[in-house]
């Protein structure tokens, strides 16, 4: 067995709800703790490490704990946080819809076991300068944004992401949820809380997902988070809608394929296993692939899957020094009233990226030209 296959037995003991084996002689508690923190499921994997009568070294077995700890603290805080916003919103009388992280969490067994970054929330466009009051008024930083979200940030710890639209618009499939405000639920407790539809919140998650998995790639959590909505009685009910759906935007066979991989990670019973994939060799790939990728992804992933859609390293380089019009003009005002600055600009954006964001541009140029360990990406 190795350690893979090892979190898979550990996350599928917290969905049984009952004890994982025993850890194998042969895996290594380092490794293990340090694949549990890039995938972002150290909280629901403690709770079956904390059961094991071989339990971790003193080190690794505190600092899974206080993982696990700090995950529960930071729900209950951002809860806290967001009942506050929202209260604003209430109070501005401004539509909202909680996104992604926020419903999937209430699907899990306990607080603290699902971890996240932030809090998503839709809100109507007409008033992202009231939003923006809003959350600087209540001492966080951020600015309004060329794409469809906002981002603010407050320490220690918050970090919300407002968004305008559900996707941004150089995305093909943002006419499918153009009209989520139309389609949206009513909340019962309160006057202006919306919610989505499970059809319309299931067709999202899986766009969200496909985005991730073919950009910088996506890791086990993701499929935790599909093993809980497949179990909801309300999404069977409408699978053969979703399907329909789903095959009109090119996603029915992504959306298989995810299923796939959660049914035999998670569900299929099985005796012994490290003998996971037995039955279903031709999964292994896209198994590994997503050990490799982690929660964010990484930037290896995010080259390799861009040139395969480019052709080659020359093509990849040419479309990132590319930008898309809106941020472009978002980043440099005067190109509004002066487009034929643009080129200048863009020479401009090139000269000006190792100074501004140093970090990332040598993180991409090593994962480029060379075959060193992957470099992990931040979720932006």
């Amino acid at each position: 067995m190795t350690e893979t296959i090892y979190i898979i037995e550990l996350i599928r003991a917290s969905l049984e709800q009952r004890k994982a084996e025993e850890k194998p002689e042969n895996i290594l508690w380092e490794k293990l703790y340090e694949l549990v923190g890039v995938h972002m499921v150290s909280s629901i994997t403690f709770y079956q490490i904390d059961k094991l009568e071989k339990k971790p070294p003193q080190q690794i077995y505190r600092l899974w704990k206080e993982k696990a700890e700090k995950a529960l603290v930071k729900e209950i805080s951002f809860d806290a946080e967001r009942r506050i916003i929202l209260e604003k919103f209430e109070q501005a009388g401004i539509k909202y819809i909680p996104l992604k992280g926020i419903i999937l969490k209430d699907y899990y067994a306990a607080p603290g076991l699902r971890q996240f970054s932030d809090n998503d929330i839709l809100f109507e466009k007409s008033r992202r300068e009231d939003v923006f009051q809003i959350m600087t008024q209540l001492g966080y930083t951020g600015d309004i944004e060329a794409g469809n979200h906002d981002v603010y940030k407050k320490d220690p710890i918050y970090n919300f992401e407002m968004h305008t639209a559900l996707l941004p618009s150089e995305n093909r499939l943002r006419a499918e949820f153009e009209n989520i405000w139309e389609k949206a639920k009513k909340d019962k407790e309160n006057n202006y809380g919306y919610h989505m539809s499970k059809t319309d919140f299931y067709l999202f998650h899986m766009v969200h997902l496909n985005k991730h998995f073919e950009g910088c790639g996506t890791g086990l959590r993701y499929f935790v988070d599909e093993y809980y909505l497949m179990k909801d009685p309300e999404i069977t009910e409408k699978q053969e809608e979703i399907d329909r759906r789903l095959e009109e935007m090119e996603l029915l066979e992504f959306k298989q394929k995810i299923r796939k991989l959660t049914q035999i990670m998670f569900c299929r019973k099985i005796e012994d296993i490290s003998h996971l994939f037995d039955e279903n060799p031709e999964m292994r790939p896209v198994f590994d692939y997503v050990m490799s990728c982690g929660a964010y992804g990484t930037i290896d992933v995010f080259i390799n899957n861009r040139m395969k859609k480019s052709g080659n390293k020359f093509r990849y380089f040419l479309s990132r020094l590319n930008c898309k019009e809106e941020y472009l003009r978002h980043d440099y005002p005067v190109l509004r009233k002066h487009p034929r600055l643009r080129p200048v600009f863009l020479v401009y954006r090139l000269i000006s990226a190792p100074f501004k964001k140093p970090d990332r541009v040598k993180a991409e140029f090593k994962a480029l030209f060379s075959k060193n360990k992957p470099e992990k990406q931040n979720k932006k």
